[in-house]
């Protein structure tokens, strides 16, 4: 039996071919997608609140005290003095008059009866009266005065203790506000040191993605665009896809990228919310020590 021949098929391979070759040689890479940062919007930094001082309690003036001071006590001395001399004085030139009467009436007047009786009678006693009366005056004088100082003391007191008491309380307030600063000052440092920071952080998560994971990824793609290329055309020429086993690595490296782009979008995010950079160091020598692993 004769065998049917192929030649009435190669009309049709032909024309397969060649628009398998057609098709192949219009066919161009895929564009690989523009770089989108894991980590687009920057940290924001929240501003502190104006710290308020508080304010010590209100200065109250003492009172003036309204003793008597000084050349008063002379002038209440001479005001209690007054009356008595007076009275004593009027009493003198009364007795001194009816001891001229009486004397002149006897005949007696300039006898050295008369005079014995001015002398130890009328100004014994006016000396005596005069005496007693500035006595008296200097005994009330004193009296007053006495209890004048007492109270001048007490006030003096307690006007140092108002001004103690004032003292005290402007240093514990000053105190306060002292701690109250510093507290702030911390406050502030640390917000500003986890801003800084954060926003560190940030600045080397873009960095690493734009200079290179993304190169890396998109090298990779590219590389695997043009085995893809090469494995159509020389499958078209009937030699197989000698270069599929490397595109399959390649799509491995790709996945691999992928995950550790993963991996940086979530360290980017802890990071973000303060996972500090001590975690950051952990994560980054591992993502280097994977891209080691995977391009050696």
């Amino acid at each position: 039996m004769a065998e049917l021949s192929t030649d009435i098929y190669q009309p049709y391979i032909t024309s397969g071919l060649d628009k398998a070759k057609a098709i192949n040689d219009a066919s161009s890479p895929a564009s690989y997608t523009p770089y989108t940062s894991s980590a687009k919007n920057a940290p924001v930094n929240q501003q502190m609140y104006d710290y308020t001082a508080n304010s010590p309690l209100q200065q109250i003036a003492a009172p003036n005290y309204k003793g008597l001071m000084g050349g008063d006590y002379d002038k209440l001395q001479a005001a209690l003095q007054q009356p008595g001399q007076q009275a004593a004085t009027n009493a003198y030139n009364t007795g001194s008059q009816g001891l001229l009467n009486v004397m002149g009436g006897k005949g007696l007047y300039g006898s050295s009866i008369m005079q014995q009786q001015q002398t130890q009678g009328l100004n014994r006693e006016y000396m005596n009266a005069l005496a007693n009366n500035a006595s008296n005056a200097v005994g009330q004088r004193y009296t007053m005065e006495q209890a004048g100082l007492k109270d001048f003391n007490a006030y003096n007191a307690q006007e140092i203790a108002g001004q103690r008491g004032q003292a005290m309380n402007t240093a514990q307030v000053g105190q306060a506000n002292a701690d109250g600063w510093n507290q702030y000052n911390n406050l502030k440092y640390n917000a500003d040191k986890q801003y800084g920071e954060q926003l560190n952080n940030w600045q080397n998560q873009q960095n690493y993605e734009q200079n290179f994971l993304y190169p890396q990824a998109k090298t990779a793609y590219d590389q695997s665009q043009q085995e893809m290329l090469m494995n159509r055309a020389l499958a078209l020429a009937g030699q197989g896809a000698p270069l599929q086993q490397a595109q399959q690595s390649m799509l491995m490296k790709q996945q691999e990228i992928a995950a550790m782009q993963a991996a940086a979008d979530q360290q980017s995010r802890n990071e973000l919310i303060g996972a500090g950079v001590e975690g950051t160091a952990m994560v980054t020598n591992g993502l280097l020590s994977n891209w080691d692993k995977i391009f050696k």
